[in-house]
């Protein structure tokens, strides 16, 4: 099946070539079109068939890592061909430069991915100015790189950038604004700002629920985040409440694989921690690792975190047991051991 979904990439790439190039080269015989301007214009075009198509053919037979890696390469070699044959500050390369990056940030590769979003930004600033919704769709990605790598007050003050922006060109119900003030969100809770981060998650799920209902993407990524201001507010029932719910539509709506259910399903375990219900997130951890080596492969920055959190969850499932079987004043195993970085994603 995925050899046939590459034949059918390749002859529609190939179509897609002399579906511009005839054409235009039968209107330009007597005009100021030579060949050597049809024949690459028309080969970018092909190139641009080729990855949609080559990323579709790539859904049958590889896994997930396998995907992002295929995606990746097809693209930084659009890229490329982009810049050679349409120049640096086309708008078709800046697009280019654009989709790399979302596949770095698939990789895990963080920095290449904030490197390149931060000169597109500056592209489009450039060439199309500061207002304009590529602009500001950079602007935004940008601060989701920030986010990624850690660099919480430079997300932070880009998304409250962005979503000033949104309100006074789209307002206040577009999606782009609700995405963006769901991003401030998550911003506020990573700097510690719990309640802000609290309030603003309930304005922006219960907005989305209204506009998109309850079972679009963008209500349950919403969801989601309302979950984890909940755990970090020390809310520990609501968010467990809230975090099983999200995960069964996730697993529903995405499927059990899908990155989004894998993470709701970590963000479960969290909950079930915070809950006091140790083997519960024990068994949780021990599936978030499983499925992640298996999609994302063993080397995935998501799968070396599920990693750490399952050795922690044993860590302390082994204390709660031999707690439970000794004397509270004698044996120091009774205290529990100092808790790592053990967060929502």
């Amino acid at each position: 099946m995925a050899a046939l979904r590459w034949v059918v990439a390749v002859v529609a790439s190939v179509a897609a070539f002399f579906a511009v190039a005839v054409p235009w080269s039968v209107l330009s015989s007597d005009g100021p079109d030579p060949w050597e301007v049809i024949g690459p214009v028309a080969g970018v075009v092909a190139a641009g068939v080729l990855v949609a198509l080559g990323w579709w053919a790539s859904q049958t037979g590889t896994p997930a890592g396998g995907r992002v890696q295929n995606a990746l390469d097809l693209r930084e070699r659009v890229l490329a061909d982009r810049q050679r044959i349409l120049g640096d500050d086309h708008p078709d390369t800046i697009s280019a430069g654009h989709n790399l990056a979302v596949s770095y940030s698939e990789a895990g590769r963080v920095q290449d991915a904030l490197d390149l979003r931060e000169r597109v930004l500056a592209d489009y600033v450039r060439i199309l100015g500061d207002d304009h919704p590529d602009t500001i769709s950079a602007r935004h990605n940008l601060a989701n790189s920030y986010s990624e790598a850690g660099r919480v007050q430079d997300a932070l003050d880009l998304r409250e950038r962005v979503l000033a922006d949104y309100v006074r060109i789209l307002g206040d119900d577009h999606r782009d604004t609700l995405r963006s003030r769901n991003n401030l969100a998550v911003s506020y809770s990573d700097a510690g700002r719990v309640q802000e981060a609290l309030n603003l998650g309930e304005r922006v799920l219960a907005d989305y629920a209204r506009i998109l209902g309850d079972d679009h993407r963008d209500t349950l990524d919403a969801r989601n985040n309302l979950a984890n201001s909940y755990s970090e507010a020390g809310r520990v029932q609501e968010a467990l409440n809230l975090g099983e719910r999200v995960l069964a539509d996730y697993a529903r709506i995405l499927g059990d694989d899908h990155p989004d259910t894998l993470r709701s399903r970590n963000n479960l375990a969290v909950s079930y921690s915070a809950a006091g219900r140790v083997q519960d997130a024990l068994d949780l951890r021990e599936r978030v690792l499983a499925d992640r080596q298996r999609i994302l492969g063993p080397g995935h920055p998501d799968t070396l975190s599920a990693r750490r959190n399952l050795a922690h969850a044993r860590d302390v499932a082994a204390a709660v047991q031999q707690s439970d079987t000794a004397t509270p004043i004698t044996d120091p195993a009774h205290q529990h051991p100092s808790e790592p970085p053990d967060q929502p994603e």
